[in-house]
């Protein structure tokens, strides 16, 4: 397949140039999981794939639990639907267990399976009383067991690893996980990954088995299963995957928009040369901290950067939008604010 026909493919799937959502839940459970670590980015990656981008539809979302901020895929802070969560936890349980022991003993924490007992009793103990959290409650409350900020850190992250808890009415609390979403009937570990390798391909094709990987930070042979598991509904060009759900539209060449920092159609892939020239590539984020930087789609391409409190546009080479073009997408994000 040639760049400039993934690229436009990819936009569609992603839904940010056409057949936008209705609903910031709606928007996550097409994607799957996205990138959360930057909260108020990635508020925007969810609104900006939306007909009517609006900043207080998604933190009403946040609100009321339709939409949930939690640690998935490859260990980092991810955006995931409660009807989805429950089955995505255990896929992702060992590997960020594994993360999480990694990083204890590069920073000299030791902390036995009794104290995290202990912890998560902490934790389910306070959180029945106060229901929200933020870190920072937790810091005192963990203190008084001589605990300190490191072991809090780790707590509440493998709480929840294991399912405990999941963010609160803001995206920077916790709450208990049975708080805020049913139990549902379990999956097996077969079903869970077929259902996330269908989230990922309707949504990110045309990808390949690589692109997958890195995207869940899962084994290679559990995601190729996965593929497989989906029969006819995927689709094969060369090593790029397709699924049935994909859908069908065109990419307007002078479309301009203002995409998050950690945007999908950059963070999702391992290859992102079909979205944005390997030579400017670099310019899309800070390899040494792991930071992506906000960045400008024009057309089919990714064109620069800009920042978001003075929106200062720059932009790689000569390849950029109008005047008008600019001013349009500056105020489609300055509107989303006020909305």
């Amino acid at each position: 397949m040639n760049p400039l026909e993934i690229a436009k493919r990819r936009l569609v799937n992603q839904r940010l140039v056409s057949h936008f959502a209705s609903t910031p839940q709606e928007v996550v459970e097409w994607m799957g999981v996205m990138q959360g670590q930057d909260l108020e980015m990635a508020k925007w990656a969810i609104a900006s794939r939306m007909a009517k981008p609006s900043l207080k539809a998604v933190e009403e979302a946040f609100a009321k639990g339709e939409i949930l901020r939690t640690h998935l895929n490859r260990g980092t802070c991810h955006i995931v639907s409660r009807n989805d969560i429950r089955w995505m936890l255990p896929l992702f349980e060992r590997r960020n267990t594994s993360l999480y022991k990694s990083s204890m003993k590069a920073h000299k924490i030791e902390i036995s399976d009794d104290e995290f007992e202990q912890a998560y009793a902490i934790i389910r103990k306070e959180l029945s009383v106060w229901h929200n959290l933020t870190r920072d409650d937790f810091y005192p409350i963990f203190s008084r067991y001589d605990f300190g900020a490191l072991h809090t850190r780790y707590f509440l992250a493998m709480a929840e690893t294991v399912g405990l808890v999941c963010s609160g009415e803001s995206p920077l609390s916790y709450a208990l996980l049975d708080e805020r979403v049913t139990m549902q009937e379990p999956v097996t570990k077969e079903e869970a990954m077929s259902r996330l390798a269908e989230r990922y391909f309707q949504s990110h094709a045309p990808a390949t088995l690589d692109d997958f990987v890195m995207w869940t930070g899962l084994p290679k042979s559990d995601c190729a299963k996965a593929i497989l598991s989906l029969g006819d509904a995927i689709t094969t060009r060369g090593d790029y995957h397709f699924h049935a759900n994909n859908l069908s539209g065109r990419s307007n060449p002078k479309f301009c928009k203002l995409l998050a920092a950690f945007d999908e159609i950059l963070i999702g892939y391992k290859d992102r040369s079909a979205i944005v020239c390997p030579f400017h590539e670099p310019k899309c984020y800070n390899a040494n901290h792991g930071m992506f930087y906000p960045v400008i789609l024009f057309g089919n391409q990714i064109a620069g950067t800009w920042k978001r409190r003075i929106i200062e546009p720059v932009y790689f080479d000569s390849m950029k939008p109008t005047p008008t073009q600019e001013q349009r997408a500056i105020k489609e994000y300055q509107n989303y604010l006020k909305r």
